[in-house]
């Protein structure tokens, strides 16, 4: 299973609608695909379940619950993840493992055992080994092709864990100033986990490759530019702040191990359209905008408004599907 982590700078990016939107195009395309919700607000999971199986899922009296949360508190117990798995059936061709607001908890846990343990870097190892061997699994329960991991935009451990256990990584921007500046915090970071994976290559020797880890560290595959709503009270020339975002933006990737083929790794992998009102109206019927109907409440120009976003979306995910190599036939 080809697994990609979607992490933004600071939230309300776009960035969870992005992947709950991939995850059914590509389900949509006869493409099986399984998102894991490792963000503590938990807003892909919200989006994608009900209030009754939510509470099923949070209200679970188990130590560990079948969610993001339990396989990572499995693999800081030292216990087989796969046993707290259980991924749920949005819709035919997509499953979800749901998040957790828990998931903050794990951050502190992973903290503490890191300042009790006397080798913190082996400790890290085990945590990003357990994160993608754990994934592994959850492929082929779910049938699974394709991975897409929803992070929040923290730089704690977690995410560490989780951007180095992906085989790729896409950054999602807004073309605005906190975008250019999140990537200015996101550069120093870059350069200490890479530093940390390279150490952590040169401890274990060239001949460590038990469950074929990349060697590379956080590998990432471009980013995404999401268009914003304008704003009355914040005018400004979005494409000047494009072009500044996407400058920065391959500052940062000097700092990224880049896989030679790849010439796009320094640019823009798409440019998502902001649809207004129809996010909205796609929110409380529960589904993606393409997939709205009149009986939700579009208008026959509303519906227009959908056929254009589902040509949209088809066209990202088949560049998508290019850049990550991955065959849809």
């Amino acid at each position: 299973m080809k697994t990609v982590a979607f992490f933004s700078t600071y939230s309300g990016v776009g960035q969870t609608a992005l992947v709950y939107h991939l995850a059914h195009m590509y389900a949509d395309l006869g493409l099986n695909a399984l998102s894991v919700d490792f963000d503590p607000q938990s807003s892909l999971t919200y989006a994608c379940l009900d209030e009754t199986m939510l509470n099923t899922l949070w209200s679970d009296k188990n130590s560990i619950p079948s969610t993001a949360y339990g396989t990572i508190r499995s693999i800081l117990k030292g216990r087989n993840a796969s046993n707290s798995q259980r991924t749920i059936e949005v819709s035919p061709g997509f499953n979800i493992l749901a998040g957790d607001l828990l998931l903050g908890k794990s951050e502190n846990d992973l903290i503490e055992l890191l300042a009790r343990c006397s080798d913190r870097t082996e400790q890290r190892n085990r945590l990003n080994d357990g994160i993608r061997l754990a994934m592994e699994r959850a492929g082929p329960v779910s049938e699974a092709k394709l991975g897409l991991f929803d992070v929040g935009p923290s730089l704690g451990e977690l995410n560490r864990a989780v951007l180095s256990a992906s085989d790729e990584v896409v950054v999602s921007l807004a073309p605005d100033f906190r975008s250019l500046r999140g990537l200015q915090a996101f550069r120093p970071a870059l350069q200490a986990w890479n530093r940390s994976w390279t150490g952590r290559l040169v401890a274990r020797g060239p001949s460590y490759d038990t469950l074929n880890l990349k060697g590379s560290g956080v590998n990432c595959a471009g980013c995404f530019v999401i268009e914003q709503p304008a704003r009355l009270n914040r005018p400004q020339n979005r494409q000047a702040w494009r072009q500044r975002v996407i400058a920065e933006f391959r500052h940062v990737m000097q700092e990224m191990p880049m896989r030679k083929e790849v010439s796009s790794a320094c640019a823009p992998l798409v440019t998502v359209p902001h649809h207004g009102m129809l996010v909205t109206l796609a929110q409380e019927a529960r589904r993606p905008i393409f997939f709205l109907k009149p009986a939700d409440g579009m208008t026959a120009v509303d519906m227009v408004s959908v056929q254009d976003c589902y040509r949209e979306f088809r066209e990202i995910a088949l560049t998508l599907s290019r850049a990550w190599r991955i065959d849809l036939d």
